[in-house]
């Protein structure tokens, strides 16, 4: 194993601690994640069936989080280059709801949400626009903001609980919170790598004193402008 995929596992498991106290603070029978090299990148995925969903203690799903770390364009923050949050339900292998993010997509939104479920009328409108599989909706890729700005585990989490009203621990909330926080500190400053300009000029607008590099403000990143 070469010395820089040595370094991303390094990265990579410490973002997979942080996974399991997520994970454990918020529910019970937490499975092991694994963190596992696979050629420039490393997966991290839980093992068995993923997180047993329980409703007063009798199992009735699981939600399987999954990523892919590499480095970022940058060469030594890790970056996510997959993620997915499965929601299934115990009587079918199949998933209920996707949570899904590609950097590398071409033609579904990078961020998007799949749902299997059946919809009369949408099927409906989908069939008069000759839509070539109307009446599975989990064929839609719904968007949900792109790289930067998508759905992360701690809203999936808080979704099965607060809206699903699953069984969990009383420290999932501090626990959500406290994750939710650092990725977005995380995200603030990928948000400012990737467009440098914008984030100085908004913090001379602020009051701080910013100095671009001798060759100027970097250009942004056009997927951070443009990609769906």
């Amino acid at each position: 194993m070469s010395e820089p995929v040595d370094s991303l596992l390094a990265l990579a498991t410490e973002f997979s601690d942080q996974l399991v106290d997520l994970l454990t603070r918020s529910f019970d029978a937490v499975p092991d994640l694994t963190v596992t090299p696979y050629r420039e990148r490393v997966v991290i995925k839980t093992s068995d069936d993923g997180v047993p969903l329980t409703i007063s203690g009798n199992l009735y799903g699981w939600l399987r989080p999954s990523f892919q770390c590499r480095f970022d364009h940058v060469g030594h923050c890790l970056a996510i280059h997959k993620a997915n949050f499965w929601i299934g339900s115990s009587k079918t292998r199949s998933p209920l709801i996707r949570f899904e993010y590609e950097y590398e997509s071409r033609t579904a939104p990078h961020s998007h949400i799949q749902i299997h479920a059946e919809s009369g009328v949408l099927s409906s409108l989908l069939t008069r626009a000759r839509h070539t599989t109307p009446h599975d909706l989990s064929k839609l890729h719904l968007p949900t903001g792109g790289s930067r700005f998508r759905p992360n585990l701690e809203d999936v989490i808080q979704f099965l609980i607060e809206e699903c009203r699953l069984d969990h621990r009383d420290t999932w909330r501090a626990a959500v919170n406290d994750h939710r926080a650092e990725w977005r500190r995380v995200q603030t400053r990928a948000v400012a790598r990737a467009m440098p300009a914008e984030a100085a000029r908004a913090l001379r607008e602020l009051g701080y004193k910013v100095t671009p590099p001798a060759t100027g403000d970097p250009e942004p990143k056009p997927k951070a402008l443009t990609a769906w």
